[in-house]
């Protein structure tokens, strides 16, 4: 593919136009329908951008790929029960027969004997490996003696341990795989067993990319 260093007097034919500007910049669509429909046959290392979900994407040969987005907790969280709710933000749509890996930085605080439970929601025929890599729930308010890596192949929910009002860092990691339907995946949390409060404090924030 050519790169030309324009000059006074150049003319600029359509097949120039194509090589050099269509396919050598980060263009713009409102969906990945949109840019579907109007790349039909993409090239090797295109990028593009979707408004509709704020995504980066390129072009591997074969798919389009999504480039890393870090998804934010912009306000503190407060649980109070045991029922799983939505942490805000921290949701994403993976198409069929993707690949993605995430990390995390929660900083999260809980009533020692309450402490806090995360758990994933996934599409049918989507599969999961994770773990939060936090404080044990048997570490009672103190500094934690343990790290807790609850590896598991479901989507949780997995219990970090409360550290009374300083609260600690938890890093969620793993892998989703979407099966045959494209879908929602997303974080809930909720407190491991009611009573006070537990939270997610900003700034807390999930990193998600398209590995395959």
């Amino acid at each position: 593919m050519p790169y030309t260093t324009l000059v006074s007097g150049t003319t600029v034919l359509s097949s120039w136009a194509n090589a050099n500007v269509r396919d050598q910049v980060v263009t713009p669509f409102a969906s990945a329908a949109a840019r579907d429909s109007a790349i039909t046959a993409p090239v090797e290392g295109m990028l593009c951008y979707t408004s509709d979900t704020d995504v980066f994407w390129w072009y591997n040969g074969s798919k389009w790929m999504r480039k890393a987005k870090r998804l934010y907790v912009g306000s503190l969280q407060t649980y109070t029960t045991t029922t799983m709710a939505d942490v805000p933000n921290l949701t994403f749509t993976g198409d069929a027969g993707g690949v993605y890996a995430f990390t995390g930085f929660f900083h999260t605080v809980a009533p020692t004997a309450n402490d806090l439970s995360v758990q994933w929601t996934i599409p049918a025929g989507a599969s999961i490996e994770w773990g939060m890599l936090g404080p044990a729930s048997t570490d009672a308010g103190t500094e934690p003696t343990t790290v807790y890596m609850g590896a598991i192949t479901t989507s949780g929910p997995l219990t970090v341990g409360g550290m009374a009002s300083n609260g600690v860092v938890t890093q969620p990691i793993g892998t989703i795989t979407i099966g045959g339907t494209s879908g929602t995946c997303k974080i809930q949390a909720a407190q491991g067993s009611a009573g006070g409060s537990s939270f997610i404090r900003a700034p807390s924030w999930l990193e998600v990319e398209q590995i395959g």
